[in-house]
């Protein structure tokens, strides 16, 4: 269950990327990863990392990396 979470979560990052673009996608994303980690990941360092990222690739390889210790 917890890696179909994730799946759909990287999933969700990416359609936000894709439907609002590259200028916007990556801070609306911001907002939904924050909502999600608040409930399943509850660690304050890597959401401030995640939110300090400005580029939608970056945010989808330290997502993928972040949740490999949990696999």
């Amino acid at each position: 269950m917890w890696n179909a979470d994730i799946a759909l979560l990287c999933a969700h990052v990416r359609e936000l990327h894709d439907f609002y673009g590259p200028a916007k996608g990556y801070r609306i994303a911001r907002k939904h990863v924050s909502w999600y980690l608040q409930e399943h990941a509850p660690n304050d360092q890597f959401r401030r990392t995640f939110n300090a990222i400005e580029d939608a690739s970056e945010q989808l390889e330290a997502l993928e990396a972040y949740f490999e210790n949990f696999a």
